[in-house]
């Protein structure tokens, strides 16, 4: 089965189309050696002239001769070059254009360079996302204010935008706007806890550590072992997440307590058995609560994982 090919032409990202067609878009010159393709299986976007599968079928742009100086004809009398233009014609001429080029390039990068210090003096955060949007090809970048501290980018697949906010960034906290207005926050929580918070218009997630109080109440845990949260999500219609355990306690032990501890809660349960632990399942109608209680064993202790769900 010959590879689909996706590729990015005057900033569209076009495909999928079979590597045939793709090799004639190159030989044709359609597609230019810079120009960015993908399949799947690589890791990342890459340049055509990159690619060893494609690199020779490239054709390379046409190499523009510098004219010389018209040669006077026959009994026409030839000017001598004035002295403040000697300096001209040993970079033109004695020295080559190829280090006038490089001249050129060392200026444009010194400039840009320069023009980058002072924006990344002057609002790092978005001076940071500016170059990472420019370095992905499948982002374009719309706006920078680095005196408001936002930066707007447009994904080229689907043209949505989103604006970012990072006037807050020193305090761990992020919000991004999309183009009808809806905002998303993201907060690092104080007091080094670990965990992030992301906040939108229909829902709210948590990532990161956790304590037995950020666990819903009613979520039977095993007694005296610390609960570490991996994550949980809270919207209109409910709420879920996982929560990790880990004790020193044999799997069977563990796995008695849960199924107790969801049978007294008026909860129906049902079990599944592994040489190493096993599941418990318990389901309570009425509140529309459902737990599954995964316990397994690694480096020598019992892990337990929680998954709950609640209202949806």
């Amino acid at each position: 089965m010959s590879v689909l090919w996706h590729y990015i032409q005057n900033g569209t990202t076009l495909g999928p189309i079979p590597e045939e067609q793709l090799r004639q878009l190159i030989s044709s010159g359609a597609l230019q050696p810079s120009d960015h393709v993908w399949h799947d299986g690589l890791a990342a976007w890459t340049t055509i002239q990159a690619s060893p599968e494609l690199a020779a079928l490239s054709i390379p742009p046409p190499v523009r001769s510098i004219p010389g100086p018209p040669q006077p004809g026959n009994g026409q009398p030839q000017t001598p070059p004035r002295k403040a233009n000697k300096v001209l014609v040993w970079v033109l001429g004695g020295c080559g254009v190829l280090l006038l080029l490089v001249l050129l390039g060392f200026a444009a990068t010194y400039l840009w360079v320069k023009q980058k210090v002072r924006n990344l003096q002057r609002n790092p955060a978005v001076a940071a996302a500016e170059l990472i949007v420019r370095a992905n090809p499948e982002l374009e970048l719309v706006s920078t204010d680095y005196t408001k501290g936002t930066i707007t980018m447009r994904d080229k697949k689907t043209g949505e935008t989103l604006t970012m906010d990072a006037t807050k960034i020193k305090e761990g906290r992020f919000a991004f706007k999309d183009g009808k207005g809806k905002e998303i926050r993201i907060n690092a929580l104080d007091g080094g806890s670990g965990t992030v918070q992301v906040q939108g218009p229909e829902a709210q997630a948590s990532f990161g550590a956790a304590t037995k109080d950020q666990a819903p109440a009613w979520l039977p845990t095993y007694p005296g072992t610390p609960v570490e949260g991996v994550a949980s999500v809270t919207s209109k219609s409910g709420s879920s997440g996982t929560v990790v355990q880990r004790t020193s306690d044999s799997p069977a032990k563990v796995f008695e307590a849960f199924e107790k501890a969801l049978k007294a809660d008026g909860f129906t349960v049902g079990t599944v058995h592994t040489p190493t632990g096993g599941m418990v399942i318990g389901d309570q109608i009425p509140s529309r609560r459902h737990v599954v209680v995964a316990i397994g064993t690694n480096r020598g202790q019992t892990v337990v994982t929680l998954s709950y769900r609640e209202g949806n």
